[in-house]
C-alpha cells in the first residue's frame, strides 16, 4: 500500500512517507462456498460517490497518466468494454469543469495549479463515460515475516 503525503491520512507513517510503502500482509480473493452466503463482486458508478471519493481516484489517474499507454478499462452494465485514458480527455470535459470550479467560487479556476485543473477534468470525463468501479471481496491469509524483512532488506538497498 502507498503511503500517503498528508499527516491526517490513515496511512501516514512517519515525516516523509511520499513513495514508500506499507506491507499489510497477503490476501486472496474470497473463494466461492456453496454452503455460505457470499457476497460477489459488485460493482458502483463512479457518479455515485463523494467528491472526495471521485477526487481522490482521479488524483491516482493523473498520477498515472504518465506511465506509457497506461488507461482504465472497465465493463459498463450491458457488458461492452469501456477505457479512459490522458488521449480521451477532451477540450469538454476541461470547460466543464472550469465552468463547475467557476460556479463554487468566482475566479476559482484560475486559482487551481495545473494539475489540479486535469484532475477536475480527469472527474468530469470519467462522469460522461460513466465510469464503474468493480469491488471484489478479500480476505487476509497471513503475514509473512520473512516477505517483510525482504522488503525493509530491499528498500534499504534502493535507499527509499
Amino acid at each position: 500500500m502507498e503511503c500517503s503525503r498528508k499527516k491526517h491520512d490513515a496511512h501516514y507513517l512517519g515525516p516523509n512517507p511520499k513513495g514508500t510503502r506499507l506491507y499489510l500482509g497477503r490476501y486472496r480473493k474470497v473463494p466461492d462456498d456453496r454452503y455460505e452466503i457470499n457476497v460477489s463482486e459488485q460493482s458502483m458508478e463512479y457518479s455515485s460517490l463523494e467528491w472526495d471519493s471521485k477526487y481522490c481516484m482521479a488524483d491516482g489517474f493523473v498520477r498515472y497518466e504518465k506511465r506509457p499507454n497506461w488507461k482504465i478499462e472497465w465493463k459498463d452494465l450491458n457488458g461492452k468494454n469501456k477505457e479512459a485514458h490522458k488521449d480521451l480527455l477532451e477540450q469538454t470535459h476541461i470547460n466543464t469543469a472550469m465552468i463547475k470550479a467557476e460556479n463554487e467560487e468566482q475566479g476559482k479556476w484560475l486559482s487551481l495549479n495545473l494539475e489540479k485543473q486535469r484532475i477536475r477534468a480527469w472527474i468530469e470525463m470519467l462522469l460522461d463515460f460513466n465510469y464503474r468501479l468493480y469491488i471484489t471481496p478479500i480476505e487476509f491469509v497471513e503475514y509473512d515475516e520473512k516477505l517483510t524483512k525482504n522488503c525493509v532488506r530491499l528498500a534499504v538497498i534502493m535507499d527509499v
